[in-house]
Protein backbone atom coordinates (compact mmCIF):
# COMPACT_ATOMS: atom_id res chain seq x y z
CA UNK A 1 0.00 0.00 0.00
CA UNK A 2 1.92 3.48 -1.19
CA UNK A 3 1.20 6.86 0.27
CA UNK A 4 1.39 9.58 -1.90
CA UNK A 5 2.33 13.40 -1.19
CA UNK A 6 -0.86 15.03 -0.77
CA UNK A 7 -2.14 18.42 -2.50
CA UNK A 8 -2.88 20.85 0.65
CA UNK A 9 -3.97 23.59 -1.98
CA UNK A 10 -2.12 27.02 -1.88
CA UNK A 11 -0.20 26.62 -4.49
CA UNK A 12 1.78 24.20 -2.62
CA UNK A 13 4.23 22.08 -5.24
CA UNK A 14 6.63 20.28 -3.13
CA UNK A 15 8.65 20.00 0.07
CA UNK A 16 11.33 19.10 1.53
CA UNK A 17 11.62 16.11 4.07
CA UNK A 18 12.92 17.27 7.54
CA UNK A 19 12.77 14.10 9.83
CA UNK A 20 11.25 10.96 9.74
CA UNK A 21 9.89 9.67 13.08
CA UNK A 22 9.82 5.82 11.76
CA UNK A 23 12.02 3.71 9.49
CA UNK A 24 11.85 1.00 6.97
CA UNK A 25 10.91 -2.11 9.14
CA UNK A 26 9.17 0.03 11.70
CA UNK A 27 5.65 -0.57 13.02
CA UNK A 28 3.57 2.20 13.03
CA UNK A 29 -0.18 3.41 14.23
CA UNK A 30 -2.83 5.46 12.40
CA UNK A 31 -2.47 9.10 12.76
CA UNK A 32 0.85 8.85 14.79
CA UNK A 33 3.85 11.03 14.18
CA UNK A 34 5.62 9.66 10.57
CA UNK A 35 7.42 12.62 9.15
CA UNK A 36 7.69 16.26 9.01
CA UNK A 37 7.86 18.46 5.76
CA UNK A 38 8.84 21.42 5.35
CA UNK A 39 6.56 23.48 3.16
CA UNK A 40 7.06 27.12 1.89
CA UNK A 41 4.83 28.17 5.10
CA UNK A 42 5.91 25.96 7.75
CA UNK A 43 6.95 22.68 9.25
CA UNK A 44 4.92 20.15 9.19
CA UNK A 45 4.24 16.92 11.18
CA UNK A 46 2.31 14.44 9.44
CA UNK A 47 0.71 11.38 10.64
CA UNK A 48 0.87 7.63 9.55
CA UNK A 49 -2.00 7.16 7.11
CA UNK A 50 -2.69 3.66 8.35
CA UNK A 51 -1.42 1.15 11.34
CA UNK A 52 0.78 -1.48 9.65
CA UNK A 53 4.50 -1.43 9.35
CA UNK A 54 6.81 0.41 6.90
CA UNK A 55 7.69 -1.46 3.63
CA UNK A 56 9.97 0.75 1.67
CA UNK A 57 11.07 4.38 2.15
CA UNK A 58 11.66 6.28 -1.42
CA UNK A 59 12.53 9.72 0.19
CA UNK A 60 15.00 10.61 2.69
CA UNK A 61 15.49 13.48 5.27
CA UNK A 62 16.61 16.27 2.81
CA UNK A 63 14.86 15.10 -0.43
CA UNK A 64 12.78 17.31 -1.83
CA UNK A 65 8.98 15.69 -2.75
CA UNK A 66 6.12 16.76 -5.28
CA UNK A 67 2.85 16.26 -5.07
CA UNK A 68 1.59 13.64 -6.35
CA UNK A 69 5.20 11.02 -5.56
CA UNK A 70 5.17 8.07 -3.87
CA UNK A 71 6.62 8.62 -0.37
CA UNK A 72 6.38 5.50 1.62
CA UNK A 73 5.02 2.30 1.32
CA UNK A 74 3.31 0.22 3.73
CA UNK A 75 2.11 -3.36 4.83
CA UNK A 76 -1.08 -3.60 6.69
CA UNK A 77 -4.14 -5.88 6.78
CA UNK A 78 -6.51 -2.83 6.52
CA UNK A 79 -9.33 -2.93 3.44
CA UNK A 80 -7.81 -0.32 0.97
CA UNK A 81 -11.16 0.45 0.55
CA UNK A 82 -11.32 1.66 3.83
CA UNK A 83 -8.00 3.83 4.00
CA UNK A 84 -7.34 7.39 3.59
CA UNK A 85 -4.14 6.34 1.67
CA UNK A 86 -3.89 6.81 -2.21
CA UNK A 87 -2.17 4.46 -4.49
CA UNK A 88 -0.67 3.75 -6.81
CA UNK A 89 0.43 0.84 -9.78
CA UNK A 90 3.52 0.97 -8.59
CA UNK A 91 6.42 3.34 -6.77
CA UNK A 92 9.07 5.20 -8.41
CA UNK A 93 12.07 3.83 -7.78
CA UNK A 94 14.75 6.64 -6.45
CA UNK A 95 16.78 5.58 -9.31
CA UNK A 96 14.55 6.44 -11.83
CA UNK A 97 14.07 10.10 -10.43
CA UNK A 98 17.82 10.82 -10.01
CA UNK A 99 18.75 9.48 -13.66
CA UNK A 100 15.52 10.39 -15.70
CA UNK A 101 15.45 7.21 -18.19
CA UNK A 102 14.30 3.67 -17.97
CA UNK A 103 17.92 2.08 -18.93
CA UNK A 104 19.52 3.52 -15.13
CA UNK A 105 17.26 0.40 -13.53
CA UNK A 106 18.70 -2.22 -15.79
CA UNK A 107 22.17 0.07 -15.22
CA UNK A 108 21.62 0.57 -11.09
CA UNK A 109 23.74 -2.52 -9.97
CA UNK A 110 26.56 -1.64 -12.25
CA UNK A 111 26.00 1.79 -10.90
CA UNK A 112 26.57 0.69 -7.25
CA UNK A 113 29.57 -1.08 -8.22
CA UNK A 114 31.32 1.77 -10.20
CA UNK A 115 31.16 5.49 -11.65
CA UNK A 116 28.64 7.29 -10.27
CA UNK A 117 27.34 6.31 -6.56
CA UNK A 118 23.37 5.93 -6.48
CA UNK A 119 22.77 8.09 -2.91
CA UNK A 120 20.04 10.75 -2.04
CA UNK A 121 21.37 14.13 -1.81
CA UNK A 122 21.45 13.96 1.74
CA UNK A 123 23.75 11.18 1.68
CA UNK A 124 26.02 13.20 -0.70
CA UNK A 125 25.58 16.40 1.07
CA UNK A 126 27.13 14.15 4.41
CA UNK A 127 29.82 12.88 2.05
CA UNK A 128 31.11 16.41 1.24
CA UNK A 129 31.07 17.38 4.72
CA UNK A 130 32.83 14.17 6.06
CA UNK A 131 35.50 14.65 2.87
CA UNK A 132 34.59 10.96 1.71
CA UNK A 133 34.72 10.30 -1.92
CA UNK A 134 31.31 9.02 -2.24
CA UNK A 135 31.88 7.12 -5.94
CA UNK A 136 34.99 5.07 -4.06
CA UNK A 137 32.40 3.46 -1.16
CA UNK A 138 30.23 0.34 -1.18
CA UNK A 139 26.59 0.86 -0.69
CA UNK A 140 24.81 -1.21 1.66
CA UNK A 141 21.16 0.31 1.18
CA UNK A 142 18.75 -1.15 -0.88
CA UNK A 143 19.91 -2.03 -4.44
CA UNK A 144 23.66 -0.96 -3.58
CA UNK A 145 22.74 2.82 -2.59
CA UNK A 146 25.03 4.34 -0.44
CA UNK A 147 23.20 5.41 3.20
CA UNK A 148 24.66 7.35 5.81
CA UNK A 149 26.16 4.71 7.83
CA UNK A 150 28.67 3.29 4.44
CA UNK A 151 29.79 6.87 4.60
CA UNK A 152 30.28 6.90 8.28
CA UNK A 153 32.19 3.40 8.10
CA UNK A 154 34.48 4.86 5.16
CA UNK A 155 35.32 7.94 7.15
CA UNK A 156 36.25 5.94 10.38
CA UNK A 157 38.86 3.79 8.74
CA UNK A 158 42.10 4.93 8.77
CA UNK A 159 44.50 6.46 6.09
CA UNK A 160 46.94 3.67 4.22
CA UNK A 161 50.51 4.41 5.35
CA UNK A 162 51.77 2.60 2.31
CA UNK A 163 52.31 3.76 -1.60
CA UNK A 164 52.81 1.44 -4.51
CA UNK A 165 55.52 1.60 -6.56
CA UNK A 166 55.76 0.03 -10.36
CA UNK A 167 53.93 -3.69 -9.04
CA UNK A 168 55.15 -3.53 -5.49
CA UNK A 169 53.59 -2.05 -2.52
CA UNK A 170 56.43 -0.40 -0.56
CA UNK A 171 56.25 1.33 3.23
CA UNK A 172 56.00 5.19 3.05
CA UNK A 173 59.97 6.55 3.38
CA UNK A 174 59.32 9.59 5.20
CA UNK A 175 62.68 10.85 4.69
CA UNK A 176 61.77 11.06 0.86
CA UNK A 177 58.00 12.69 1.60
CA UNK A 178 57.77 16.33 0.85
CA UNK A 179 55.00 18.59 2.40
CA UNK A 180 51.98 19.52 -0.21
CA UNK A 181 49.59 21.87 0.06
CA UNK A 182 46.14 20.71 0.33
CA UNK A 183 44.40 22.95 -2.08
CA UNK A 184 41.32 21.36 -2.00
CA UNK A 185 38.14 23.24 -1.69
CA UNK A 186 35.56 22.00 0.97
CA UNK A 187 32.13 23.23 0.53
CA UNK A 188 28.85 22.41 1.57
CA UNK A 189 25.42 22.31 -0.35
CA UNK A 190 21.57 22.66 0.75
CA UNK A 191 18.89 22.60 -1.64
CA UNK A 192 16.37 26.03 -1.95
CA UNK A 193 12.79 25.00 -0.68
CA UNK A 194 10.13 25.43 1.68
CA UNK A 195 10.31 28.48 3.32
CA UNK A 196 14.04 30.07 2.22
CA UNK A 197 12.25 29.66 -1.38
CA UNK A 198 9.51 30.88 -1.26
CA UNK A 199 11.21 34.11 0.64
CA UNK A 200 13.83 34.11 -2.17
CA UNK A 201 10.99 33.88 -5.12
CA UNK A 202 9.07 36.72 -2.88
CA UNK A 203 12.42 39.13 -2.90
CA UNK A 204 12.95 38.40 -6.37
CA UNK A 205 9.98 39.68 -7.43
CA UNK A 206 9.99 43.02 -4.81
CA UNK A 207 13.38 43.72 -6.49
CA UNK A 208 12.36 43.12 -10.10
CA UNK A 209 8.95 44.57 -10.24
CA UNK A 210 8.46 47.64 -7.40
CA UNK A 211 10.61 50.76 -8.27
CA UNK A 212 12.24 50.97 -4.59
CA UNK A 213 13.23 53.90 -2.76
CA UNK A 214 14.26 54.33 0.80
CA UNK A 215 13.83 57.73 3.39
CA UNK A 216 15.78 57.91 6.34
CA UNK A 217 14.77 59.84 9.85
CA UNK A 218 15.03 59.65 13.76
CA UNK A 219 12.99 60.98 16.16
CA UNK A 220 13.11 62.23 19.71
CA UNK A 221 10.80 59.66 21.51
CA UNK A 222 11.81 60.57 25.34
CA UNK A 223 8.16 60.35 25.92
CA UNK A 224 7.40 57.48 24.31
CA UNK A 225 10.05 55.99 26.96
CA UNK A 226 8.36 57.04 29.70
CA UNK A 227 4.94 56.39 28.19
CA UNK A 228 5.50 52.83 27.96
CA UNK A 229 7.40 52.24 31.19
CA UNK A 230 4.51 53.97 32.92
CA UNK A 231 2.40 51.82 31.41
CA UNK A 232 4.45 48.50 32.60
CA UNK A 233 4.17 49.77 35.86
CA UNK A 234 0.70 49.34 35.99
CA UNK A 235 0.81 45.84 34.58
CA UNK A 236 1.58 43.11 36.97
CA UNK A 237 1.51 39.44 34.35
CA UNK A 238 2.50 41.06 30.97
CA UNK A 239 4.80 43.80 29.13
CA UNK A 240 4.00 46.31 26.56
CA UNK A 241 7.15 46.50 23.88
CA UNK A 242 7.32 49.68 21.52
CA UNK A 243 5.74 47.85 18.63
CA UNK A 244 2.22 48.04 20.18
CA UNK A 245 2.66 51.78 19.84
CA UNK A 246 4.45 52.05 16.61
CA UNK A 247 1.91 50.05 14.86
CA UNK A 248 -1.00 52.13 16.02
CA UNK A 249 0.90 55.28 15.36
CA UNK A 250 1.55 53.92 11.79
CA UNK A 251 -2.02 52.41 11.56
CA UNK A 252 -3.63 56.01 12.08
CA UNK A 253 -1.30 57.85 9.84
CA UNK A 254 -2.15 55.09 6.99
CA UNK A 255 -5.97 56.10 7.25
CA UNK A 256 -4.26 59.54 6.20
CA UNK A 257 -2.09 58.57 3.54
CA UNK A 258 -3.94 55.69 2.25
CA UNK A 259 -2.16 55.08 -1.24
CA UNK A 260 0.45 53.40 1.20
CA UNK A 261 -1.82 50.81 2.48
CA UNK A 262 -2.39 49.86 -0.56
CA UNK A 263 -1.10 47.97 -4.41
CA UNK A 264 -0.57 48.40 -7.40
CA UNK A 265 -2.37 45.94 -9.73
CA UNK A 266 0.07 46.23 -12.60
CA UNK A 267 -2.11 44.16 -15.08
CA UNK A 268 -5.17 46.16 -14.58
CA UNK A 269 -3.37 49.37 -14.29
CA UNK A 270 -5.28 50.57 -10.94
CA UNK A 271 -4.14 51.88 -7.62
CA UNK A 272 -5.79 50.04 -5.46
CA UNK A 273 -6.09 51.15 -1.66
CA UNK A 274 -7.92 49.89 1.36
CA UNK A 275 -9.93 51.49 4.05
CA UNK A 276 -8.86 48.71 6.54
CA UNK A 277 -5.02 48.47 7.98
CA UNK A 278 -3.93 45.04 8.32
CA UNK A 279 -0.39 45.23 8.72
CA UNK A 280 2.23 43.03 8.35
CA UNK A 281 4.70 41.80 11.08
CA UNK A 282 8.12 40.48 9.89
CA UNK A 283 9.62 38.21 12.32
CA UNK A 284 13.11 36.84 12.38
CA UNK A 285 13.04 33.05 12.76
CA UNK A 286 15.93 30.21 12.39
CA UNK A 287 14.07 28.97 9.00
CA UNK A 288 13.60 32.39 7.54
CA UNK A 289 11.73 35.42 7.52
CA UNK A 290 7.77 34.97 8.27
CA UNK A 291 5.38 37.79 8.41
CA UNK A 292 2.38 37.66 10.38
CA UNK A 293 -0.48 39.85 9.87
CA UNK A 294 -1.90 42.35 12.74
CA UNK A 295 -5.47 42.82 11.74
CA UNK A 296 -7.76 45.76 12.15
CA UNK A 297 -4.82 47.66 14.29
CA UNK A 298 -7.60 50.71 14.66
CA UNK A 299 -10.07 48.77 16.05
CA UNK A 300 -8.06 47.25 19.21
CA UNK A 301 -6.58 49.31 22.07
CA UNK A 302 -3.08 48.88 22.99
CA UNK A 303 -3.31 46.27 25.16
CA UNK A 304 -5.24 44.26 22.61
CA UNK A 305 -2.15 44.36 20.02
CA UNK A 306 0.27 44.02 22.59
CA UNK A 307 -1.39 40.46 23.38
CA UNK A 308 -2.42 40.02 19.67
CA UNK A 309 1.24 40.45 18.55
CA UNK A 310 2.25 38.04 21.15
CA UNK A 311 0.80 35.56 19.55
CA UNK A 312 1.68 35.78 16.31
CA UNK A 313 5.24 36.24 16.88
CA UNK A 314 4.97 32.90 18.66
CA UNK A 315 3.27 31.50 16.22
CA UNK A 316 5.18 32.61 13.48
CA UNK A 317 8.52 31.07 15.66
CA UNK A 318 6.86 27.72 16.39
CA UNK A 319 5.57 27.83 12.89
CA UNK A 320 1.97 27.31 13.74
CA UNK A 321 0.05 29.63 12.09
CA UNK A 322 -2.16 28.99 9.26
CA UNK A 323 -2.07 30.73 6.05
CA UNK A 324 -4.90 33.10 6.75
CA UNK A 325 -2.81 34.53 9.28
CA UNK A 326 0.17 34.80 7.10
CA UNK A 327 -1.65 36.78 4.21
CA UNK A 328 -3.54 39.61 3.19
CA UNK A 329 -0.72 42.62 5.12
CA UNK A 330 -1.58 46.11 3.89
CA UNK A 331 1.80 47.70 4.66
CA UNK A 332 4.34 46.15 6.85
CA UNK A 333 6.97 46.99 9.51
CA UNK A 334 10.26 45.22 9.88
CA UNK A 335 11.59 45.77 13.41
CA UNK A 336 15.33 45.28 12.75
CA UNK A 337 16.60 47.14 15.73
CA UNK A 338 16.25 44.16 18.46
CA UNK A 339 18.94 42.49 16.89
CA UNK A 340 21.49 45.40 15.39
CA UNK A 341 21.46 47.93 12.90
CA UNK A 342 20.96 51.88 12.87
CA UNK A 343 19.71 52.32 9.38
CA UNK A 344 18.26 49.34 6.99
CA UNK A 345 16.67 49.31 3.35
CA UNK A 346 13.90 47.10 3.87
CA UNK A 347 12.76 45.51 0.67
CA UNK A 348 8.82 46.07 -0.27
CA UNK A 349 6.48 42.94 1.00
CA UNK A 350 5.03 42.70 -2.99
CA UNK A 351 3.03 43.80 -3.56
CA UNK A 352 2.52 46.21 -1.52
CA UNK A 353 3.62 49.89 -1.31
CA UNK A 354 5.48 50.46 1.67
CA UNK A 355 7.88 48.79 4.95
CA UNK A 356 8.59 50.57 7.30
CA UNK A 357 11.93 49.53 9.06
CA UNK A 358 12.13 50.61 13.34
CA UNK A 359 15.77 51.14 14.08
CA UNK A 360 16.81 50.96 18.26
CA UNK A 361 16.30 53.43 20.62
CA UNK A 362 19.64 54.57 21.74
CA UNK A 363 20.75 57.48 24.07
CA UNK A 364 22.29 60.50 21.58
CA UNK A 365 23.00 63.87 22.28
CA UNK A 366 20.45 66.34 20.68
CA UNK A 367 19.70 70.03 20.28
CA UNK A 368 17.17 70.73 22.50
CA UNK A 369 14.21 73.41 22.39
CA UNK A 370 16.49 76.19 24.09
CA UNK A 371 19.52 75.87 21.92
CA UNK A 372 20.84 73.65 24.42
CA UNK A 373 22.52 70.66 24.09
CA UNK A 374 20.95 67.19 25.97
CA UNK A 375 21.06 63.88 25.78
CA UNK A 376 18.02 61.95 23.92
CA UNK A 377 16.66 58.75 23.48
CA UNK A 378 16.95 58.69 19.95
CA UNK A 379 15.49 56.30 17.30
CA UNK A 380 16.06 55.60 13.81
CA UNK A 381 13.29 55.01 11.35
CA UNK A 382 13.95 53.88 7.11
CA UNK A 383 10.40 54.06 4.93
CA UNK A 384 11.18 52.50 1.56
CA UNK A 385 8.46 52.89 -1.14
CA UNK A 386 7.40 52.39 -4.34
CA UNK A 387 8.09 55.09 -6.40
CA UNK A 388 5.42 53.84 -9.44
CA UNK A 389 2.86 54.61 -6.67
CA UNK A 390 3.59 57.49 -4.34
CA UNK A 391 6.74 60.26 -4.31
CA UNK A 392 9.22 61.38 -2.37
CA UNK A 393 7.25 64.31 -0.92
CA UNK A 394 4.31 61.89 -0.07
CA UNK A 395 6.90 59.31 1.38
CA UNK A 396 8.24 61.73 3.56
CA UNK A 397 5.05 63.61 4.81
CA UNK A 398 3.90 60.23 5.67
CA UNK A 399 7.15 59.29 7.71
CA UNK A 400 7.50 62.73 9.55
CA UNK A 401 3.39 62.52 10.54
CA UNK A 402 4.45 58.83 12.34
CA UNK A 403 7.59 60.60 14.28
CA UNK A 404 5.10 63.05 15.12
CA UNK A 405 3.06 60.89 16.95
CA UNK A 406 5.72 58.38 18.44
CA UNK A 407 7.75 62.40 20.15
CA UNK A 408 4.21 63.36 21.14
CA UNK A 409 2.82 59.84 22.60
CA UNK A 410 0.08 62.14 24.13
CA UNK A 411 -1.49 63.19 20.91
CA UNK A 412 -0.99 59.55 19.61
CA UNK A 413 -3.24 58.82 22.14
CA UNK A 414 -5.83 61.56 21.67
CA UNK A 415 -6.46 60.51 17.69
CA UNK A 416 -6.98 56.84 18.80
CA UNK A 417 -10.46 55.56 17.79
Amino acid sequence: MEWKFPDVGEGLHEAQIVKWYRHEGDAVKRDEPLLDVETDKAVVTIGAPVTGSIDKVLFHEGDTVNVGEVVVAFTTDQDVSNTRVETADAPQPLAARSQGSPAALVNQPVSARGGRALATPAVRRLARELGVDINMVTGTGPDGRVIADDLRAAASQPPSDTTIVGDEIAPESLADARPVMDTTVYEQRRPLVGIRKRIAENMARSWSHAVQVSVFEEANVDALVSLRKEMNDRLTDERISYLPLIAKAVSGVLEEFRDLNGRLDEEAGEIVTYRDVHLGIAVDDPQGLMVPVLRSVAQRSVLEVSRELTRLIDGARSHSLTSAELTGSTFTITNYGTIGGVYATPIINYPEVGILGVGPIRKRPVVLGDGSVGVGEMMTLSLTFDHRVVDGGYASRFLMRVIALLSDPVQLMLEMK
